[in-house]
C-alpha cells in the first residue's frame, strides 16, 4: 500500500468489538467504504486514509484491500 492507492476499508469488521485489533472475516455482506491512503509506514501496519466524509482516520492494515493501485505505484 502507498499514498493515493484507493482502498476498501471494511468499517463494520471491528466495530463493536472489545477489542480493536481482533480481526474478523470479511464476507459477501461486509459493508466497505471507498478512501483513499493519505500515508501508510510498514512498521506500524496503520495508514491514515481520507474517508468519503473528508475526515482522516487511522486504519490498521486488516481492514483495508487494495481496490486500484495509483499511478505512481
Amino acid at each position: 500500500m502507498k499514498k493515493g492507492d484507493l482502498v476498501r476499508y471494511y468499517k463494520e469488521s471491528h466495530k463493536g468489538s472489545n477489542h480493536p485489533m481482533i480481526t474478523y472475516e470479511v464476507t459477501e455482506y461486509s459493508t466497505y467504504e471507498l478512501c483513499v491512503i493519505l500515508e501508510y509506514n510498514t512498521w506500524e501496519k496503520i495508514a491514515t486514509v481520507l474517508l468519503k466524509s473528508g475526515k482522516s482516520a487511522r486504519v490498521p492494515a486488516n481492514f483495508l484491500q487494495i481496490h486500484k493501485r495509483s499511478k505512481d505505484s
